[in-house]
């Protein structure tokens, strides 16, 4: 299976149907081959009335969707999932549960958000999406998202989490060893994929070029 995350920066009005011919595309290329698309992570897009959302539920996709927030111009993150997986649940990640409360607010900007997704044989995971602060609160969040993925994964030892996301920041910071230590997963230049007891493989970029952000998806295997 593949997961992929994009930040489309849009999709109504301008290139917003050239954005969701992108999207087919690329999920039309790889359920040609063994490694079809089964989870697509979206950020600035409109989950209600945007092209991207509006062609997978013609796809019978199950998705999921917040606002962004402080900053994020009334557009929303989605987690999507193929007809055969099912959201069992949805929620917001308070990030000033892990971190200062002072430099963290309750509603920090662009929340991010997490998925319980299970696969047909009955097995879980778990699926994050975000798109991540910018300005001088952004290494707060950083690391208050980092200290959520230890925190979870050592509650649930056995349980498996892709992070998919636009990070906003360079792979010299996701590779800091106080941010996200064991880092090891796929990028562009601000879109990462981080794995936790998943096994990523086969990162690719598309060059499409209908966002200012590249569209990066992974294999993988749980």
């Amino acid at each position: 299976m593949r997961i992929l995350t994009w930040n489309a920066c849009g999709d109504m009005g301008n290139r917003s149907q050239d954005k969701a011919n992108e999207l087919s595309r690329i999920l039309d290329c790889w359920a040609a081959t063994d490694d079809e698309v089964a989870i697509v992570c979206l950020q600035e897009v409109n989950a209600n009335s945007g092209t991207l959302c509006q062609h997978l539920r013609q796809l019978n996709w199950n998705i999921a969707a917040i606002d962004e927030q402080d900053g994020g111009g009334g557009r929303q993150q989605v987690i999507a999932v193929h007809p055969d997986l099912t959201i069992d649940s949805f929620k917001v990640i308070n990030l000033s549960k892990y971190g200062d409360p002072e430099t963290i607010p309750n509603r920090p900007c662009r929340t991010p958000c997490c998925a319980d997704i299970s696969l047909p044989d009955g097995s879980t995971f778990t699926v994050a999406t975000w798109h991540a602060t910018l300005g001088s609160r952004q290494e707060d969040h950083l690391q208050g998202f980092s200290k959520y993925l230890e925190t979870l994964s050592k509650s649930l030892p056995d349980s498996r989490i892709i992070l998919a996301a636009d990070f906003n920041c360079e792979i010299g910071r996701i590779n800091d060893p106080g941010l996200f230590p064991g880092y090891h997963g796929y990028s562009c230049r601000l879109d990462h994929i981080i794995a936790v007891n998943v096994t990523l493989t086969d990162g690719q970029n598309s060059t499409e070029g209908n966002s200012d952000h590249e569209l990066v998806s992974a294999h993988f295997e749980l």
